[in-house]
């Protein structure tokens, strides 16, 4: 069973006392860490082979795939995007075979259960249409192979649509498990079933919220009924169960757009260089890549600069400038805002212009 997003600091006796009281009669993995980058699709495949992504193939959530006309960026959420793969592959999703496959190669089916995207329900069995015969099947919200949702829903009735927290559909999920495949004369011999909670809910609401601890309220419900139907069948002690996570969380206090940084670092210094950064601003020229200033122009900068300090609007300077048929850089008209534009850009602070033409009188 793997919960979506948990954080190993969030089990305790009070909060998820099912599985504190199974990891107290177990094995407690303390140095269990998520492979890099941590994420849910290149985890999910991770779990499902025991490799890392370097050699199951599953870089990330998004990836690029090439293509003759270009390339296209992958969502491995969608199954639909990941059968993509299949075609530069072999015929493979994955590049190595997953537990699932080397349990039909020992003989017994897998059930893949999951309220998370159809994308990591997809990357626990890909080949789930080879062993389809053999009784393999993936349950999923949106994914059904080799099984059918008509079928589950005539024997527990409608599948529940998601929500935060997603209470109703996991509690769904697990009745399918505890009701049709554990209590099944012929039950699975492995089960995996991705709980999407408290992933989707700590995404929605954060970390610590009411609803966020409800989620994990829940996972631990289900859990409980599962260890339930377990001791109910007699399964309990031929049965290993483990429960996982894909990732933790983090308390994020504050996102930091490196793109947005680093774009506007390098500006910086080009333009304290004096190199060209986009299109020369009034009062300069480019020769070379370096600014060069122009003379006439830094003289209008200065009498924009002079009057508008002298309480001059905007308006009123543009107006006068356009009275007089002074163009602005490109040859265009002066707008109230070009003209703040000059004022208020420091680039003019390192240069000095010759003597500047009066200003004539003008209402303020």
């Amino acid at each position: 069973m793997v919960w979506d997003g948990l954080r190993p600091d969030m089990v305790s006796e009070d909060l998820t006392p099912r599985l504190h009281a199974l990891a107290g009669a177990g094995t407690w993995f303390e140095r269990s860490h998520a492979v890099v980058p941590p994420v849910t699709r290149c985890n999910s495949a991770a779990l499902s082979t025991g490799c890392l992504p370097e050699h199951h193939g599953i870089p990330g959530n998004h990836f690029v795939l090439p293509r003759d006309e270009g390339v296209h960026l992958l969502n491995a959420a969608d199954a639909d995007d990941l059968e993509q793969l299949r075609s530069f592959r072999n015929g493979r999703v994955l590049l190595r075979r997953t537990l699932a496959e080397l349990v039909s190669e020992a003989g017994g089916h897998t059930a893949i259960v999951g309220t998370g995207s159809p994308g990591a329900a997809l990357l626990q069995h890909p080949q789930v249409r080879d062993a389809a015969s053999s009784g393999d099947a993936i349950y999923n919200h949106s994914l059904w192979l080799g099984s059918s949702r008509e079928d589950v829903e005539a024997e527990l009735g409608p599948m529940p649509e998601g929500s935060v927290p997603n209470t109703e559909q996991n509690v769904y999920f697990t009745k399918l498990i505890t009701d049709l495949l554990i209590a099944s004369d012929k039950a699975p011999a492995l089960i995996t079933f991705w709980h999407t909670d408290p992933d989707r809910t700590k995404h929605r609401q954060g970390v610590g919220h009411p609803d966020a601890i409800r989620a994990l309220r829940d996972a631990d419900r289900n859990l409980g009924s599962i260890l339930d139907a377990l001791d109910a069948t007699g399964r309990a002690d031929s049965t290993n169960v483990i429960v996982t996570s894909d990732h933790g969380f983090a308390t994020v206090a504050e996102r930091v757009d490196i793109n947005e940084l680093l774009t506007r670092e390098i500006i910086a210094k080009k333009r304290a260089k004096g190199e060209r950064v986009g299109h020369a601003p009034f009062g300069f020229t480019y020769q070379n890549k370096q600014l060069v200033p122009v003379q006439n122009e830094l003289k209008i900068v200065k009498l924009i600069r002079d009057h508008r300090n002298q309480g001059y609007s905007y308006h009123k300077i543009a107006r006068y400038l356009n009275d007089r048929k002074i163009s602005s850089k490109r040859g265009g008209i002066w707008y109230a805002e070009t003209v703040k534009t000059v004022y208020q850009n420091t680039i003019y602070d390192r240069y000095k212009p010759n003597e500047p033409a009066p200003m004539p009188e003008v209402k303020k």
